[in-house]
């Protein structure tokens, strides 16, 4: 099959659709896994169309071609063949918008629509708090310094732990003298 048999079967389809096919916004031809195909996008109704209508205006394109309606999450599609041509009508679930606020939650930066890099802390939430770049960096920083520390007090008890455990050895008062002769000695003792 070529561009050309497309194009027929697209021509059919906008001169004298068949009753069982809803209203299409607009049609394309492309080039699919090297095969022709004819699709096109369910009327909208001007965005009002919900996902329930679209399954109510797409099912009789399954029901005619006796395939099932297929539903990646974003887009419910019907499948059907036109004068050897394989179509399709879909349905594009509108997107999660994300929600920029006007001010970064930790300082007085604008956000919204002046270009402003930022980040949103957490994960899936569209109302999760958003902060600007030099917040996250400023944070991270803190944050780094803060384990640091941490992690340098903890070394300061295990050496002071081992020093301890050190004197509790059998033997760790004559060891010590001996050390201690010799540093004073210069090591002959």
């Amino acid at each position: 099959m070529n561009a050309s048999t497309a194009a027929a079967a697209l021509a059919s389809l906008t001169d004298d659709a068949p009753s069982w096919l809803p209203p299409v916004d607009h049609w394309e031809i492309s080039l699919v896994d090297g095969r022709w195909i004819v699709s096109g996008q369910l009327n909208s109704n001007g965005d009002t169309l919900g996902e329930g209508g679209a399954y109510r205006l797409l099912g009789p394109i399954a029901e005619q071609s006796g395939q099932q309606l297929a539903d990646d999450g974003q887009l419910i599609r019907a499948s059907f063949v036109h004068f050897n041509v394989q179509c399709d009508v879909w349905f594009l679930r509108a997107g999660r918008a994300w929600v920029t606020p006007a001010r970064c939650a930790t300082c007085p930066t604008e956000l919204a629509g002046t270009g402003t890099s930022y980040v949103r802390l957490g994960e899936g939430d569209r109302e999760a708090p958003v902060i600007c770049v030099p917040c996250r960096d400023r944070m991270q920083t803190e944050w780094v310094a803060g384990v640091l520390a941490a992690d340098a007090a903890a070394l300061i008890r295990v050496k002071d732990a081992a020093a301890i455990l050190r004197d509790l050895r059998p033997g760790a008062d004559a060891a010590r003298r001996q050390s201690a002769a010799r540093d004073t000695d210069g090591g002959t003792a």
